[in-house]
């Protein structure tokens, strides 16, 4: 991984721009995902319009992103795969749908049961960037956020002082365990 990611050919000036800039990974490989960010911050304008405005267009782009997801996944950085969960966070977004769907959840045992579905998704015979994987994830954190956002029961859990510490922090966390790793 190591020789991989850290080629010699790399340590010029173009290599590192472009890696702080989010459009390489070559100084920390987890940049992808803000690679993916920015390109889905260009098409989420356009979602979010059909998700608030045009919601009868909405099964269409969400059908339309998950056939692209489905048919050319292996794009750079796996960007075509990911969209469709861009889309579905839009949807979320719709007025009301969040509460109407999810108004009488139980809200402790769905979520407790959605994050323990994630953290066992790495033991599923699945490859990691597939579709079917990425879907799964997908449906689980939807209906993890649609409950916590639209079910009348409260986690308080959740909103202790010290997970929301750790929810503003977790990027960077994450962005930072490689650099430990590489240091370790």
């Amino acid at each position: 991984l190591m020789q991989q990611v850290f080629r010699p050919d790399r340590f010029d000036t173009l290599h590192i721009v472009t890696s702080i800039a989010g459009m390489t990974t070559f100084i920390i490989p987890q940049l992808w995902t803000i690679f993916v960010e920015i390109v889905a911050s260009i098409a989420i304008p356009c979602i979010a319009f059909v998700a608030l405005y045009r919601r009868q267009w909405f099964a269409c782009t969400f059908g339309l992103a998950l056939l692209v997801s489905f048919t050319i996944p292996n794009t750079y950085y796996h960007v075509t795969l990911y969209l469709v969960d861009f889309v579905v966070g839009a949807g979320l977004a719709i007025p009301l749908l969040a509460v109407s769907l999810f108004r009488n959840a139980p809200a402790r045992p769905l979520v407790g049961i959605g994050l323990v579905i994630l953290a066992c998704m790495q033991l599923l015979p699945i490859e990691y960037w597939s579709p079917v994987a990425n879907l799964l994830e997908m449906v689980v954190a939807a209906l993890i956020i649609g409950t916590l956002v639209g079910a009348k029961e409260r986690v308080s859990l959740l909103r202790s002082r010290f997970l929301r510490f750790i929810g503003d922090i977790s990027y960077s966390i994450y962005l930072l365990h490689f650099l430990v790793l590489c240091t370790v």
